[in-house]
C-alpha cells in the first residue's frame, strides 16, 4: 500500500532523541527554547514563537490570548478540521461560517465581506488549507476596517508564502501543528507565533499552568508544554523542511504533467502570489465518481484522503452554528475533493504509477 502520508524520520532524529534522553532533561527546557528560536528565524524573524503540545493547544491558547470568550464571535471556514472551531465553542464563543473560494479551498474574501456587512465579529480565523496561503493581506485590511483580530491557522502550511511573506506571520497570531502527517513533525506538537510580545507572554504563561515564574501563578492555566524530546525531533525536521517541501512540489508537478488533460479530474490551482507547499495534493473528482475512484485506488494499493467529507456544522457539536442557508462552494468541495500521496516518502515512480491508475479508471468509464 502506498500511504497517503508518512513522516520521514532518519538517524539524525534518532541520535538527537538519544541525546535528550541521556541528558535526563525530558520536559520543557533549553531544547524547547532552542526550537522556538530556530522556528522564529525560519519565519524570517518577523515573529517570536512559543512551542506547545499540539496544534489544537496552539489554537486554544491563541484564542484565549486574543480575548475570545463567552459572548464573543469567531468567523471561519466550515471546510477545515474540527480543531479550528472546537476551542472557540469550549470557550463559550459563537462560531460563524463563511464560504470558500472554489479555486483555493480557503476562505473567500468576498464571502467574508458579505458576512461582515451584516454581522459583527471579534476574531477571524483563515485556514491555509492543503499548504497554500492566499489573500491574507486582504483579511488584514478588513481587520483594520472592522476592528476584529486575526488568528492565522497555518497548521498545514509550514514554509508556504503569500506575496513572499511566510504563512503564520499574518494577523495577530499564527499557529502551526507538528502532527506526523504534516510537512514536518515532532510526533505531537504545535507552535504559536506572534510579533506581539505581550500576547505571546500570555501564551507562555497559560501553557505552563498559569505560571510566570516557579510557583508564581498569574492565571489559571494548562499543561500545554512541549517536551524536550519533541523539540529535539522538531529541530532536525526544521532543517529538512525546505527540502521536504521541494520534494512535495516536485511530486505535485508530476501529477500536473500527467493528469492535466484527464476528463473529470480538476487539478489544484496555485494562485499567483502563493508558494504552495502541498501538505496535500487535492483534486476534484467530477461527475459523482469520487467513491468509485476511491475503490479503484484501494484495489491497486493506493492510499488516499478525503479532507473533508463533511462541513463542520454538519456535526452534532456544531449544528447550532449552521448558517441560515448552506454554503454551496464548501458543500461542493466536500463532495468532490480527493487527496493523493504527495509526501517525500512516496517515490516519483509511485506518483507516476498513481497517475496511470487514475487515467486507467477514467478510460474504463470513457
Amino acid at each position: 500500500m502506498i500511504p497517503i502520508s508518512r513522516p520521514l524520520l532518519g538517524e539524525e532524529e534518532v541520535e538527537e532523541v538519544k541525546r535528550v534522553l541521556l541528558s535526563g532533561y525530558l520536559a520543557h527546557g533549553p531544547e524547547v527554547e532552542a526550537f522556538e528560536e530556530e522556528f522564529s528565524r525560519f519565519l524570517g524573524g518577523r515573529v517570536r514563537a512559543a512551542a506547545v503540545s499540539s496544534g489544537t493547544a496552539a489554537l486554544y491558547l491563541a484564542y484565549v490570548a486574543t480575548g475570545l470568550q463567552r459572548g464573543k464571535r469567531l468567523l471561519t471556514t466550515p471546510f477545515t478540521f474540527m480543531a479550528t472551531a472546537s476551542p472557540a465553542v469550549q470557550l463559550g464563543a459563537e462560531v460563524l461560517f463563511a464560504d470558500i473560494d472554489p479555486e483555493t479551498f480557503c476562505l473567500s474574501t468576498e464571502a467574508v465581506k458579505e458576512v461582515l456587512e451584516r454581522e459583527e465579529i471579534d476574531l477571524l480565523v483563515p485556514v491555509d488549507l492543503y499548504g497554500q496561503a492566499t489573500y491574507l493581506d486582504d483579511f488584514e485590511a478588513l481587520s483594520r476596517k472592522y476592528g476584529f483580530r486575526i488568528v492565522e491557522d497555518a497548521c498545514q502550511a509550514h514554509g508556504a508564502l503569500w506575496k513572499m511573506r511566510p504563512a503564520g506571520t499574518f494577523g495577530d497570531v499564527g499557529v502551526f501543528s507538528f502532527y506526523p502527517t504534516k510537512n514536518m513533525t515532532t510526533g505531537e506538537g504545535g507552535m504559536v507565533v506572534s510579533s506581539d510580545e505581550e500576547l505571546l507572554e500570555e501564551v507562555r504563561t497559560l501553557r505552563n499552568q498559569g505560571q510566570r515564574g516557579r510557583y508564581e501563578y498569574a492565571a489559571l492555566g494548562y499543561n500545554f508544554r512541549m517536551t524536550s524530546i519533541a523539540a529535539a525531533i522538531g529541530r532536525v525536521q526544521l532543517k529538512k523542511l525546505t527540502t521536504f517541501n521541494e520534494m512535495r512540489r516536485r511530486r505535485a508537478e508530476i501529477y500536473r504533467e500527467l493528469l492535466d488533460d484527464v476528463d473529470g479530474i480538476v487539478l489544484p490551482k496555485e494562485v499567483k502570489g502563493a508558494h504552495h507547499v502541498y501538505h496535500q495534493f487535492t483534486v476534484r473528482v467530477k461527475g459523482g465518481l469520487r467513491e468509485r475512484l476511491i475503490e479503484h485506488l484501494k484495489q491497486h494499493g493506493v492510499g488516499y484522503g478525503v479532507y473533508y467529507p463533511r462541513l463542520l456544522y454538519d456535526y452534532q457539536p456544531l449544528k447550532r452554528f449552521a448558517p441560515p442557508g448552506d454554503l454551496p462552494e464548501a458543500r461542493r468541495a466536500s463532495l468532490e475533493v480527493l487527496s493523493l500521496p504527495v509526501h517525500p516518502g512516496v517515490s516519483e515512480h509511485d506518483v507516476r504509477k498513481i497517475a496511470e491508475i487514475i487515467k486507467s479508471f477514467i478510460r474504463e468509464r470513457g
